[in-house]
């Protein structure tokens, strides 16, 4: 741990943003512009972050030690929010720049759905930035990961609870409660005697076809038990934010996003995830057996053509990287998956861009519980 130094703390609005800086006296020029991830479009949280917090607290008294200046917004807007942190940061950035003429060098880096906000800045206006750096990015795409999600709580409809409603809310008021009741009825099922088995069986079986992690920030997945939480988390988290996130996605690109029409949940149990069950003991034939029932039995949604077009200016990521890059993903991240990094690998590799990036992977739990040390490594901080 380095020594603090004198920090100057400024704060405001901007556009109906929020925005922090932090400024050390032995500021170098060089400034890091911090990007968080999502808040649920009901949060009454509108504070802005200048970096991440982890395990070990937060990252900026290093990174402020080491002479780097903080910056971060907390955008307008909550939800998927990308278009608007871009403008927010955009605006923030030149404001920050008159003020601090000295800027000589700005990063942006970001977690989460803040990762895909910072490759987004970083493809679309590379001229000011000298790097970026993602970490745990939705870099597969805004409608990617809403294809996905609504694949989970579709297959727990499916198979664990039947009665669940999956999209067409008439306010935010009813997605909460609908994802209350998806959390209360899966912990149900696992807490009765006579379900239990079942149940395991079916998570485990939907995070495998989906590739969720067998190992979460509060699970470590050596035993049956630890197992189960980890699926069970990892299930919930993704079908729960299906739910959560609909109405906001509706409204933010005009009409429904996700779908799953024409989609295989057989062709999902591939040799590679049948070997992945197969690790835990369970035979093979039981997910492919999972996956045909999901098949019959699963709520077929269309989405907007139209939609999916706005969507995507949201953020899909095109791998036209321009500046150096450097990716950090954990292993087990429940939500963001670490394919995003390979889907966003064979797109970078298409536009011949690999010598710009750097791919980095931590066996750390979940990113919420990744030190803050290690997401300020490629700065220099711990």
């Amino acid at each position: 741990m380095t020594a603090p130094v004198t920090v100057t703390r400024t704060a405001g609005t901007i556009n109906g943003a929020n925005w922090v800086a932090e400024v050390p006296a032995n500021w170098g020029g060089t400034v890091l512009l911090w990007n968080h991830g999502i808040r649920l479009p009901s949060s009454t949280d509108r504070s802005a972050e200048t970096s991440p917090t982890g395990t070990d607290g937060s990252a900026a008294a290093d990174l402020l030690a080491k002479g780097y200046a903080l910056l971060g917004s907390s955008y307008r807007s909550q939800g998927f929010a990308v278009r608007d942190a871009v403008n927010d940061d955009l605006a923030l950035l030149a404001s920050f720049r008159r003020s601090h003429p000295a800027t000589t060098r700005t990063i942006v880096w970001g977690a989460s759905l803040g990762g895909l906000i910072t490759e987004t800045l970083a493809e679309e206006h590379p001229s000011m930035f000298v790097g970026a750096a993602p970490g745990c990015g939705v870099l597969a795409g805004a409608v990617p990961i809403a294809d996905q999600t609504l694949d989970t709580a579709l297959m727990v409809k499916a198979i664990l609870l039947p009665p669940l409603k999956v999209g067409g809310y008439a306010s935010n008021a009813e997605a909460a409660a609908t994802a209350s009741t998806l959390q209360k009825g899966v912990l149900a099922l696992l807490g009765n005697p006579a379900t239990q088995t079942g149940t395991v069986g079916r998570l485990l079986a939907i995070a495998t076809l989906q590739g969720l992690p067998y190992q979460t920030d509060n699970y470590n997945g050596a035993s049956l038990s630890s197992l189960a939480g980890a699926a069970a988390q990892g299930v919930l988290t993704q079908a729960s934010a299906a739910i959560l996130n609909s109405r906001d996605s509706i409204l933010k690109s005009g009409g429904v996003v996700a779908t799953n029409v024409g989609t295989s949940y057989a062709a999902k149990a591939t040799a590679a995830a049948i070997a992945r069950f197969q690790s835990l003991g369970l035979p093979g034939s039981l997910l492919r057996s999972y996956a045909a029932t999901i098949d019959r039995r699963v709520t077929r949604v269309a989405a907007s053509s139209a939609a999916r077009a706005v969507a995507r200016l949201n953020g899909a990521p095109t791998g036209v990287v321009r500046i150096p890059t450097v990716t950090m993903h954990t292993e087990s991240d429940p939500f963001v998956t670490a394919s995003n990094e390979a889907l966003f690998a064979s797109r970078v590799a298409a536009k011949g861009a690999g010598a710009r990036v750097l791919q980095l992977y931590v066996k750390a739990p979940a990113y919420a519980d990744a030190s803050a040390t290690s997401a300020g490594a490629p700065y220099g901080a711990g």
